[in-house]
């Protein structure tokens, strides 16, 4: 894994870095087949860990935590029906609509865009009015826990 076992990120970013980073080396390995463009648009975050069984074979190979295993199970049953959902009924046509709950898992691509969205907005509240640049430092795995 290199430097993306030595950093500290948020558990579910590092989750899901660590397990496309396994996902990149298992497919170097294995080419069967080059995808069309026309795959590669239908290609999601979820598609990934679904395919070819990969978050199953992913979590017997690494230790994985509970909140990472949680998180990607969240965004995997993410606008999963069975999982609720809402019911809305035209009062004119009786035309009836269900619409899934979401997961609000910070990995996921649609769910997460809203936490990062809101996220954004209370630090930008929180910024100088000035110039400034954005930096961002690498920590060793070794002080994440001084830190947090």
């Amino acid at each position: 894994m290199g430097v993306l076992s030595q950093i500290c990120l948020p558990h579910e970013l590092s989750i899901l870095l660590i397990f496309l980073t396994y996902l990149i080396t298992c497919v170097k390995q294995s080419i069967s087949h080059i995808p069309t463009s026309l795959e590669i648009d239908k290609i999601t975050i979820k598609y990934i860990f679904e395919h070819n069984n990969n978050w199953e074979k992913y979590k017997k190979k690494k230790n994985t935590r509970d909140v990472e295993k949680r998180e990607v199970e969240k965004m995997l049953n993410c606008r999963n029906p069975a999982q609720g959902y809402a019911t809305y009924q035209c009062k004119d046509c009786d035309e009836i609509v269900y619409l899934p709950f979401t997961c609000k898992s910070r990995i996921c691509t649609s769910c997460g865009k809203k936490f990062v969205d809101v996220w954004s907005g209370k630090r930008l509240g929180e910024m100088f009015k000035v110039s400034h640049r954005h930096m961002v430092f690498t920590i060793p795995l070794s002080h994440c826990s001084k830190i947090t």
